[in-house]
């Protein structure tokens, strides 16, 4: 059993090379070691459906996680310098979370030359994810350009609950989200929303004017 806890040893000195797991006879863990630090490593369940993959390639940090069933549940990708994001999925397979940060959408083309499992092959491939009805919206790239083509492409038209965290949006129309219940404002400033073809307002006159029935919260506390 390969330890999370302690540095694996070989002859007094910490062990670099592959390091397997089993469980009744199947091996469920693979991982390649450097001086006793795990560097990349790959897991199966006993019946050899992928679980988890973290494998680095010469560009950038992938992290995938996979649901039992077969059902990709995430994907992160890293640079050290450059863009990072990811996506995160229901066990039936709808998009919960996404998240866009340094450029991480401008670089989907050269994410998919190079990764192994990436579930997108361009940003208008997005618009194919089945949404969950609470999704999560993260990151700068998040702007207002493409927060239009989710809304305009239909991809949030089932969407009850959004939540949007540190993203790059200033204005807000709420006219494509006609199931729309709550929406967050977290780690932003959005300067103006509005409900059909009306004109923006503050976040504050937009709830007094009842201009909808859309609970609005920011940083955690409601507007009223």
């Amino acid at each position: 059993m390969l330890s999370d806890y302690e540095v694996p040893l070989y002859q007094g000195r910490p062990f670099s090379g592959i390091g397997y797991e089993f469980d009744d006879g199947a091996c469920t863990r693979e991982v390649f070691l450097r001086n006793g630090i795990v560097y990349s490593e790959a897991r199966w369940t006993e019946a050899g459906g992928m679980v988890y993959f973290d494998v680095p390639n010469d560009e950038f940090g992938e992290v995938y996680e996979w649901y039992s069933s077969g059902g990709l549940k995430s994907v992160d990708i890293t640079t050290n310098v450059e863009f990072y994001g990811g996506m995160r999925f229901s066990e039936g397979g709808r998009l919960v979370i996404l998240s866009a940060c340094n450029g991480f959408l401008e670089a989907i083309p050269r994410i998919v030359r190079k990764a192994r499992f990436f579930p997108v092959s361009t940003v208008h491939d997005v618009e194919k994810l089945e949404v969950s009805d609470d999704l999560t919206l993260f990151g700068g790239d998040v702007g207002d350009e493409f927060f239009r083509y989710l809304s305009d492409c239909g991809m949030l038209r089932d969407v009850a609950v959004l939540k949007l965290a540190n993203v790059g949006v200033k204005f807000l129309s709420l006219a494509d989200l006609p199931h729309l219940g709550e929406l967050h404002v977290d780690g932003f400033e959005l300067t103006g929303i509005k409900h059909g073809s009306g004109e923006y307002l503050d976040l504050e006159s937009f709830v007094k004017g009842g201009n909808s029935s859309v609970k609005i919260f920011v940083d955690g506390r409601e507007v009223t």
